[in-house]
C-alpha cells in the first residue's frame, strides 16, 4: 500500500491520478474494516495460535523442536511471534512488499545458518489451519496470501 501511494505520487505529479489509478485505493478502502476485524482477532488470539500451532506440530512430530539435547520450542516461539505480528501488519496495509523486504528475507537467512528449515515448513503449513479457526472466510481470503508468503520465503 504505502510503495503504492509513493509510486501513484511521482506517477501523476502535475497532474490529477486517473480513476484507473485510485482502484488500488478504492479497493483497500472497501476492505479496510475486514482487515481491522482480521488483525484484531489475530492480535487478541495470537497466543492460542502459537499454541495450537506447537500442539499440532508436536503431534505429527514429537521430536521436530530436539536438536542433540536442546529443545528449539521457545526459540520457535519467540521468532514465530515476531513474524506473524509482521504479517498481520502486512496484511492490515495490504503490503507485501515490505513484509518480505523488512522481514521474510533477513529471516531467511536466520532460518537458513541454523537449520531449521523443517521446523520452518511444518510452521508454515500448520498455522494457517489454526488461523482459519479464528476468522471469518472474508477475513482469512485477506490473510491468505499473506501466509503464503510466509511459508514460500521461510520454507525454501
Amino acid at each position: 500500500m504505502l510503495k503504492q501511494i509513493t509510486k501513484l505520487t511521482i506517477e501523476a505529479d502535475g497532474r490529477y491520478a486517473t480513476d484507473q489509478e485510485l482502484k488500488f485505493l478504492k479497493d483497500y478502502l472497501d476492505s479496510v474494516d475486514l482487515r481491522i476485524s482480521a488483525y484484531k482477532k489475530i492480535s487478541e488470539k495470537s497466543e492460542q495460535v502459537l499454541d495450537l500451532t506447537k500442539r499440532k506440530m508436536d503431534v505429527k512430530d514429537s521430536q521436530l523442536f530436539v536438536r542433540g539435547s536442546k529443545n528449539l520450542s521457545s526459540i520457535w516461539r519467540r521468532d514465530v511471534a515476531i513474524v506473524l505480528r509482521c504479517s498481520v501488519a502486512a496484511m492490515l496495509i495490504n503490503d507485501l512488499d515490505w513484509l518480505r523486504d523488512s522481514l521474510l528475507l533477513w529471516h531467511r537467512t536466520i532460518v537458513n545458518a541454523n537449520k531449521t528449515e523443517h521446523i520452518s515448513e511444518a510452521t508454515y503449513r500448520v498455522m494457517p489451519e489454526v488461523i482459519k479457526e479464528y476468522l471469518t472466510d472474508e477475513e482469512m481470503r485477506l490473510i491468505l496470501p499473506v501466509l503464503q508468503l510466509d511459508q514460500s520465503i521461510l520454507s525454501s
